[in-house]
């Protein structure tokens, strides 16, 4: 059997899973690897998230609501304003 973490660092693990911490926060927090912050929130059935609960919308996803008529932050700049380089 693998390294397991004692039960009060999987408790402090869980406790920052379900107060909406990111991985990589809590990896700094406790120096626990984000691998194994997920295989926890996993087996506690907290990971992976709803998708519609868990990202706020147009949050880290790169994507904007649907309604707003975009699909992506990156292609929000018309294609036909950008001067082509062959132009002069």
């Amino acid at each position: 059997m693998g390294n397991v973490l004692k039960p009060h660092r999987q408790a402090d693990v869980l406790a920052l899973v379900r107060a909406k911490y990111s991985f990589r926060e809590i990896q700094e927090r406790l120096g626990i690897r984000r691998e194994t912050i997920s295989k926890y929130a996993s087996l506690a059935g907290l990971w992976p998230p709803d998708s519609k609960l868990a990202t706020p919308e147009g949050v880290a996803t790169g994507f904007l609501t649907p309604a707003s008529g975009t699909t992506r932050r990156c292609c929000q700049r018309s294609l036909h304003s950008q001067k082509s380089p062959f132009s002069l």
